[in-house]
């Protein structure tokens, strides 16, 4: 999967792999991972906090849901969807 800001075409590149959900930023977007199943996303200063089995936590003006099992997503707000 892959999304992109219009404005800066930040990307967030997500895919798994045998050792669990792995996720990859570019541009302007900042990671931090502290388990395998916690992700922090600083988005043009607007942060997005995952959590447990990425179900779903903290947003403001960017939203973004994670099912693990399903691999289902939302965002909302800056970032956008690109197929």
């Amino acid at each position: 999967m892959v999304y992109s800001s219009d404005r800066s075409r930040d990307r967030i590149e997500c895919f798994t792999s045998a050792t669990g959900l792995k996720t990859r930023y570019i541009g302007l977007l900042q990671r931090q991972v502290w388990r395998q199943d916690t992700i922090f996303i600083s988005a043009m200063g607007l942060e997005t906090g995952y959590n447990g089995l990425l179900q779903r936590w903290v947003w403001r003006q960017d939203t973004m849901v994670y099912s693990s099992d399903r691999c289902r997503d939302r965002i909302h707000g800056l970032l956008q969807r690109r197929v």
